[in-house]
């Protein structure tokens, strides 16, 4: 191959690299991709089975449980008292469940060192609690496992379960459920013995959880090889609809929660979940739940850059309504990169969004409960959205920087804390990679017309 050939061959290459380095970098232009995802919620079926347990040893292996699809719900430590953190001590626990058309039954299973049985001054018991919204819809969030909502807990306690059930571990000198004196004291103290292992309780927004005079729910836990296993029960019916959770079959909304003792927690200072879908099942769909009507859920949704196009996934089959825009300029030719922002209370998803500087976008606000607002500092931007009216706003980000977005509709008691950043970079990376893609190609072009010029004075 002549050296004509060669040079002809390296400037086809150059051309090439440098054709398609600058289609890579115009096509990535607005920087990688965001992930914008929101997870649907978790899906719990309740099958209605054949079986009644009646809370013996034996009920913990019992091959019913082996045939239930369980479901590994991660927890969260609670941020609402102190110490605050963002591990919980309890990372996860695993939930069966299922009814025989008269009783519910929960099965909760998750790792733990050592049970912690005693509740004293200092001392505080392991207990896991499964919460019903007794409203159509339940909270946004599940904080302290209800927010504004009437929540239904049921409440498991290792002490109340070692006095019913009989463990070690017991203290005999308790002056109630809540703190008990010393074994040491001289003092002789006595109490009712509880009959059950499990409270109910009532609660409907923060301060407000009480106890029922009188359970039905009943429990037993078992620790064994580091672990727990705590089953709960309860009839699917009550004579008080108002204050009890009501099983029909359907779906419904279920938040859990754990403490861990020997870490401290107790009260307020647990691990919580976000909300599940409990999907109850018919007697004629022999473990396999049945569907209902149920509100619309958070949406799975992913967005692919740089098209703009969105692919919507529904976590819970729902319709999208009617759409209200506003738009804050008019759209020009290229088509805007459009993303979905959630807004419950009290919190935006996503409530971080980077873009480039000269990206036009169009910010698509849904709201899962009330009403809610986006203004957006900076850019003077509104946006309101009503369950049912979506509100969009596009715009092109020219002003770099970290702007604040804020909810601008008044929502509760939590409103001013509902906010958001937006940051605009400025696109540096696009321009070096551009200048540095032409300094490649002028620098083929040189080599190839000096070898050129050599060639001729040869």
């Amino acid at each position: 191959m002549n050296r004509r050939s060669v040079v002809l061959l390296i400037s086809v290459a150059a051309v090439y690299i440098f054709a398609s380095l600058a289609y890579y970098g115009w096509k990535n232009r607005w920087g990688a991709p965001m992930d914008t995802t929101v997870e649907a919620p978790l899906v719990l079926t309740m099958p209605h089975m054949n079986k009644q347990l009646q809370l013996v040893e034996s009920d913990f292996d019992d091959s019913v449980w082996q045939t239930l699809q369980p479901v590994t719900v991660q927890m969260l430590h609670q941020i609402t008292v102190a110490p605050r953190s963002t591990k919980s001590h309890i990372p996860e626990v695993t939930v069966r469940a299922f009814h025989n058309g008269k009783k519910a039954y929960f099965l909760f299973e998750w790792a733990d060192e050592s049970p912690s049985r005693v509740h004293d001054i200092s001392e505080f018991p392991d207990c896991v609690a499964v919460g019903f919204s007794l409203d159509k819809a339940p909270p946004s969030t599940s904080i302290m496992m209800g927010f504004q909502s009437t929540i239904n807990i049921w409440q498991w306690k290792a002490n109340l379960d070692a006095k019913v059930w009989g463990q070690t571990g017991d203290d005999p000198y308790t002056s109630n459920t809540y703190y008990s004196y010393r074994k040491q004291t001289d003092i002789p103290t006595s109490e009712e013995k509880p009959t059950s292992a499990c409270q109910d309780l009532l609660a409907i927004r923060p301060g407000t959880i009480t106890p029922k005079e009188k359970t039905s729910v009943v429990g037993r836990g078992r620790w064994r090889d580091g672990a727990w296993r705590i089953i709960i029960k309860r009839s699917m019916t009550t004579d008080d609809p108002q204050r009890d959770i009501q099983f029909a079959p359907g779906k419904m909304h279920a938040t859990f929660a754990v403490w861990n003792g020997n870490e401290g927690d107790r009260g307020s200072r647990k691990s919580i979940s976000e909300w599940t879908v409990l999907e109850i099942g018919s007697p004629s769909e022999e473990s396999s739940p049945a569907a209902a009507d149920l509100p619309d859920a958070p949406r799975s949704l992913t967005f692919a850059r740089p098209t703009g196009t969105v692919q919507a996934a529904f976590g819970l089959g729902g319709i999208l309504a009617d759409v209200s825009t506003v738009s804050a300029e008019p759209a020009p030719q290229d088509k805007p990169r459009v993303i979905t922002i959630l807004a419950k209370r009290f919190e935006y998803n996503p409530n971080k969004i980077t873009l480039q500087k000269g990206e036009l976008v169009t910010f698509r606000l849904e709201s899962l409960d009330v009403t809610h607002g986006l203004y957006l500092d900076g850019y003077g931007i509104n946006i309101k959205a009503r369950p049912g009216k979506i509100g969009k706003a596009t715009f092109r980000a020219n002003n770099t920087g970290r702007f604040t977005f804020r909810c601008s509709e008044t929502c509760g008691p939590f409103h001013p804390y509902m906010i958001g950043f937006l940051t605009v970079e400025p696109n540096n990376r696009y321009f070096v990679f551009i200048a540095c893609a032409i300094g490649v190609g002028v620098l083929s072009a040189a080599i190839a017309f000096l070898s050129k010029k050599r060639k001729e004075s040869a």
